[in-house]
């Protein structure tokens, strides 16, 4: 059989350069609506059976954090009646500016991902478990025709607390996906909760669907449409839904959940409290989700960088939503790969680490 690259799918995404004896597949990352690519997606077919392939990211170099930060990367892969596992013996070449690594063929077709991939078909599966408490609404519909959704936990009239997250506003930012579930079942789990929940799981659905990276996309980056009029129908539906929640009910804490550099480990990315009083309370959220955090996935409440540019702030989700309602609003960075304890991220642990944030948003609103 001839080695074949497949992208004819949901959430696919890469370009096929050479094919070379061993075998070794060289490929490149498509940045499409992005300035700089990162997100990579697959199928390789007509592979050598129960054997090794050789992939190389020929574009590292020009990928987002350029070569250096694949470092610590390890994409994953599964075979067509299996589960996603990492790869092995993942190298960077700076000469060159490419990535390689090494997955087994099995019975000879692969699927490969730049990290464990959560696409739209995923969060329907996901949606459709959730219990009957859970409501499910549509946020608006995006101009391709897809329905964004919203999900809504806790009754508005009752609840002392009011926290809303939303993921993916970079398309291809998976982590923050696997992370959610867990944030959301720790809720569920709790017999008599004052915080209602309010969930945007998927902000750039088209992107996720057609497998876009999404950072910088046209004509406004999602995470920094926030001020001003709103030019992506989901960041200005989830605004006019937000001011409608603040307006009726409790309003305390927004949690927009990302994916850093290729390596960068879990970490917050800082927009400071514009008063003391928020910037204290941003500090004290981040310091009781490290301690919270479990071992195998800690995170890092000093580890992210400080965004300094005030028009940089205005325009982000957390710079304009902490100065129009006062809540506390913070950008968690989830791992797509190694964590500052060593450890590889995957669906389980992210999710466990999703239902630390919980447990630091309990114990955070209990002292307040």
């Amino acid at each position: 059989m001839v080695i074949a690259l497949r992208t004819d799918y949901e959430n696919a995404n890469g370009r096929l350069v050479t094919l070379e004896d061993g075998p070794v597949v060289r490929f490149e990352a498509e940045a499409r609506s992005s300035p700089r690519p990162l997100w990579f997606r697959f199928w390789l077919t007509g592979l050598p059976r129960f054997g090794n392939v050789d992939l190389v990211l020929a574009n590292a170099d020009e990928c987002l954090g350029g070569v250096a930060s694949f470092e610590p990367a390890l994409p994953a892969y599964r075979e067509p009646t299996g589960r996603w596992m990492r790869c092995d013996l993942g190298a960077i070449d700076e000469q060159t500016g490419e990535f390689r690594f090494t997955c087994p063929t099995g019975p000879g077709d692969l699927e490969v991902a730049f990290c464990h991939p959560y696409s739209v078909s995923d969060l329907r599966a996901w949606i459709d478990s959730l219990p009957a408490e859970v409501a499910r609404e549509q946020l608006c519909i995006s101009p391709e025709g897809l329905s964004v959704p919203l999900l809504r936990i806790g009754d508005p009239e009752r609840a002392r607390r009011g926290v809303w997250v939303i993921a993916r506003q970079h398309a291809a930012e998976a982590p923050g996906s696997w992370a959610l579930p867990g944030l959301v079942e720790w809720l569920l789990a709790q017999p008599q909760s004052e915080i209602a929940l309010n969930v945007v799981p998927m902000m750039d659905i088209e992107g996720v669907a057609r497998g876009d990276y999404g950072k910088s996309v046209w004509p406004d980056d999602f995470w920094e449409d926030w001020g001003g009029e709103s030019r992506h129908p989901a960041v200005a539906a989830t605004r006019a839904a937000i001011d409608a929640w603040a307006a009726r009910a409790p309003c305390d804490l927004l949690l927009d959940l990302h994916a850093p550099l290729a390596s960068h480990g879990n970490h917050a990315y800082g927009i400071p409290g514009p008063t003391p009083e928020l910037e204290a309370a941003r500090l004290h959220f981040l310091d009781l989700l490290e301690a919270a955090a479990p071992a195998d996935c800690p995170f890092g409440a000093a580890a992210g960088s400080l965004v300094r540019d005030p028009e940089l702030i205005a325009r982000t989700t957390q710079g304009a939503q902490m100065a129009r309602h006062g809540l506390l609003a913070l950008c968690l960075e989830f791992s797509y790969h190694r964590t500052s304890a060593g450890t590889w991220t995957d669906p389980g642990s992210l999710r466990r680490l999703g239902a630390a944030v919980g447990a630091a948003m309990a114990k955070y609103f209990a002292e307040r």
